[in-house]
């Protein structure tokens, strides 16, 4: 296999696609030791062993994280073993559905032959939705609504209701921008610390354009705070109130970010600007203000009165 990047572990939480399930399979097939598989894939150890015990057949699922990690290359040494299968059972168990890279390809054919959406969700075993998120997953379609444009309305008579809902969502969608691992400059402390909270940037946008923005100038002051682009983590989520996880999200670590401007005109001196003289506050006579509180004349007692019943 083809030395691959090593990447840092910040990615125990993603999803598992087909193709870097295909490159675990390869790695436990080649007898790679765990600790190279996880610089290699970005995952914790307790990611890659849980996921290796969803990839054995359900009789064997009552063994230990740690041994399926271990059975598992045993089991992938005969060629004919299917490991997509129990990852199959596992999704049908959760009402999902596996895409494999046959299904893939059927998927983006009868888009491109513009196959009736309710057909090609029956061959696909998969419903009119899942088959809408696949499209727009790859980028072949922008929304469901131009899927529904293209292919037609299927077997799922809810299908058009669920168009009308995401356009009343969409238009109260807001943008929520996540930085995490900012830099912090030296001598300055927050309330916080060197960790938790302050290291983590958190804002809500109208759209996706106004967090591209701000992102940039985010990134900007991480690195004049002596930060480097390859440490930050950005989250860019699509949600509306309630939703937990119903939107766009969108995951980039430092080195997909675009660049940041680095130009002599563009960074500024924060030492400076922090070191230059206050603006002088406007200064308040506070005896003044005690001497005109006591001649004012005292206010009458207000008086309550109960009705007698």
């Amino acid at each position: 296999m083809a030395e691959t990047t090593k990447a840092p572990r910040r990615r125990a939480y993603a999803l598992w696609t087909d193709e870097k399930n295909a490159e675990l399979v390869e790695m436990l097939r080649e007898g790679m030791p765990l600790e190279e598989i996880c610089e290699r894939t970005g995952r914790t150890p307790n990611a890659i062993r849980q996921h290796c015990v969803e990839m054995i057949p359900t009789s064997y699922r009552n063994v230990t994280a740690k041994r399926a990690f271990e059975f598992l290359p045993v089991l992938l040494a005969d060629p004919t073993y299917d490991w997509r299968e129990p990852l199959r059972e596992l999704k049908r168990v959760n009402h999902g559905i596996y895409w494999d890279p046959d299904m893939d390809a059927t998927l983006l054919q009868g888009w491109a032959e513009a196959r009736p959406l309710g057909e090609l969700s029956a061959e696909l075993g998969a419903s009119d939705l899942e088959v809408g998120r696949r499209l727009i997953g790859f980028g072949v379609a922008a929304s469901m609504h131009e899927v529904v444009e293209r292919l037609g309305f299927g077997e799922d008579d809810t299908l058009p209701e669920r168009l009308r809902i995401a356009a009343d969502r969409a238009t109260a969608a807001v943008c929520i921008l996540i930085v995490d691992n900012i830099a912090q400059r030296s001598g300055h402390a927050t309330r916080f610390g060197e960790a938790g909270p302050a290291r983590r940037y958190v804002s809500v946008h109208a759209d996706a354009d106004h967090a591209a923005r701000e992102l940039s100038v985010v990134v900007g002051d991480h690195l004049r705070a002596g930060g480097r682009v390859e440490d930050l983590t950005v989250s860019i989520l699509d949600r509306t109130v309630g939703d937990a996880h119903i939107g766009t999200s969108v995951f980039q670590i430092g080195a997909e970010l675009p660049a940041a401007p680095t130009t002599t005109q563009e960074l500024v001196d924060l030492d400076a600007v922090v070191d230059e003289d206050p603006i002088p506050a406007e200064v308040v006579d506070l005896d003044a203000i005690g001497a005109a509180a006591a001649a004012r004349p005292a206010a009458r007692p207000r008086r309550f009165w109960r009705r007698r019943r």
